[in-house]
């Protein structure tokens, strides 16, 4: 990495010998941190600069983590290879192969030709371009690249989480607790996979989202959709939320009776709203 400033990707990296040590250019760091990020949270143990003190050490450093990883992961992209004066990550090239004969997988988030390349590292590109390539990279790629499997490490893979930490971890993106950043895309990316596992207040909560587009584009038959699936479940807002659905017709055909129906099964789950529904259309609970 290359920075005078610590990078944080949102997570603390091992320390353990094994992982994969991820080298990249600083000013593309916002780019490459979600990757890295997601390639953990599935399972992949990651090494990259956090907190490194840069100066005369950081060589001797950088050296001593490269030597006890399992492969060196580096992210190549424009702004990289116009870079004068050579560039750190070209460094940590040269002591990957040089040094400890490490692979280097070599990702691309650019599509380059010769004419993006400065002709001082026009040498290392074309050394690089014949190594592991990964083009249009995400995690899921540069994982299947590299051959990970989720037995790599006994961290829990995200698949294998329960609805109550998908909820967890959608909490500290979107408070910006536990070390990670705050960012609303994280948040509700573990939201919707726990919605996807059975969530029911959070299929009610996703349902609201859409109806009134809050965070999503506005669309009443997804809210109807995992309104549904929540007042299934018994969610009491969920019927309630279903039933003004099927009163008003969004996002499904206006039927007045299986509004009544549900307002009915709303109101004996507690739903006062549903009761004061039920009063004003003139009908008993």
């Amino acid at each position: 990495g290359v920075s005078d400033m610590a990078v944080n990707f949102g997570f603390i990296p091992t320390e353990q010998p094994g992982y994969y040590f991820i080298s990249y250019n600083s000013e593309d760091a916002d780019r490459i941190a979600p990757i890295v990020r997601e390639m953990y949270e599935k399972g992949v143990r990651v090494w990259y600069d956090y907190g490194l003190a840069y100066g005369r050490s950081w060589k001797t450093q950088i050296a001593k983590h490269i030597e006890i990883s399992k492969a060196v992961i580096l992210f190549v992209t424009k702004n990289l290879l116009q870079r004068r004066k050579g560039s750190y990550a070209q460094i940590e090239y040269e002591i990957a192969t040089d040094d400890y004969d490490k692979t280097v997988y070599v990702v691309f988030l650019d599509s380059i030709s010769s004419s993006d390349v400065i002709a001082e590292n026009k040498f290392w590109w074309h050394e690089i371009k014949r190594l592991h390539g990964i083009t249009n990279a995400d995690a899921d790629s540069i994982m299947k690249a590299i051959g990970f499997q989720a037995t790599d490490n006994s961290s829990t893979p995200a698949s294998t989480m329960s609805p109550s930490e998908y909820v967890q971890l959608g909490d500290d993106y979107y408070d910006s607790r536990n070390g990670k950043p705050q960012e609303d895309g994280m948040a509700g990316k573990y939201y919707r996979l726990a919605v996807d596992q059975g969530n029911a207040s959070l299929q009610n909560g996703l349902g609201y989202c859409y109806q009134y587009g809050l965070g999503v584009q506005q669309d009443d038959a997804m809210a109807v959709k995992y309104y549904r699936l929540s007042a299934d479940q018994g969610n009491a807002t969920a019927q309630f939320n279903l039933c003004w659905c099927y009163e008003c017709g969004y996002g499904v055909s206006k039927d007045l009776n299986e509004a009544i129906h549900l307002y009915r099964l709303a109101a004996k789950g507690g739903s006062n709203d549903a009761k004061k529904a039920l009063a004003r259309l003139g009908v008993s609970e």
